[in-house]
C-alpha cells in the first residue's frame, strides 16, 4: 500500500512540475516577428512586402534615442556580403505617448531605407541608394529617459527607383539606448 501511495505521489509531483514550466508569450502577430514589447529587448523588426525583416542586434546594427525633442530609431541587417539594408525613423516635435505621428517625408517626420541593392540609384557617389517614405505612421509606445528605453510601432511605404513600392507593415522597435 505504501509503495502504491509513493508511486502515485511521485507521478503527481512530476505532472505538476511539468505544468509549471515557463510558457512563451503568445505572439502578437501570426508571422513570426518578435513581439512588440516595451522592455528594452533590443528589437527592430517589420514585414517588407509580406516578408519578415529583423535587424541584427549588435550595437552597430540597432540604435535609437532622444536628442532635444527628436526621437530616432534604426535597424540594419547586412543580408549577405553583398547587400546592406537599414531603416531609419525620425520624428521631431514629439510630445505624447500613444499618439499617432504621420511619417510624411518632411525633414522632421520621416522614415527612410538605405541600401546598396539594385532597387535604388546610388546617391552622392557612396554606392548607397536612399528611399524616403511618402506615407506612414509611427506610434511611440514607451519613452523612459531614466532607464533609456524607446519603443514604438510603425508602418510606411517607400517608392523605389527601379523596383516596386516597398510596403513596410507590422513594424516594431524596442530599444535600450545609451
Amino acid at each position: 500500500m505504501k509503495k502504491l501511495l509513493l508511486i502515485t505521489c511521485s507521478i503527481a509531483a512530476l505532472f505538476f512540475a511539468a505544468c509549471k514550466k515557463d510558457k512563451q508569450p503568445t505572439p502578437d502577430n501570426p508571422y513570426g516577428l518578435p513581439n512588440a514589447t516595451t522592455e528594452g529587448k533590443n528589437i527592430f523588426a517589420c514585414r517588407v512586402n509580406g516578408q519578415n525583416w529583423i535587424s541584427k542586434t549588435s550595437i552597430y546594427n540597432l540604435g535609437g534615442g532622444v536628442s532635444n525633442d527628436t526621437l530616432y530609431a534604426h535597424g540594419s541587417n547586412p543580408s549577405s556580403t553583398t547587400y546592406y539594408e537599414q531603416y531609419d525613423i525620425a520624428i521631431a516635435g514629439f510630445s505624447y505617448l500613444n499618439n499617432i505621428y504621420l511619417l510624411n517625408d518632411t525633414s522632421i517626420r520621416f522614415a527612410q531605407f538605405s541600401t546598396n541593392n539594385q532597387c535604388f540609384v546610388p546617391q552622392s557617389g557612396l554606392g548607397v541608394g536612399i528611399g524616403k517614405n511618402y506615407e506612414g505612421q509611427l506610434t511611440i509606445t514607451k519613452l523612459d529617459t531614466t532607464t533609456k528605453i524607446l519603443s514604438g510601432i510603425f508602418w510606411f511605404n517607400i517608392s523605389t527607383d527601379n523596383c516596386d513600392t516597398m510596403k513596410i507593415t507590422d513594424g516594431r522597435f524596442d530599444i535600450k539606448y545609451y
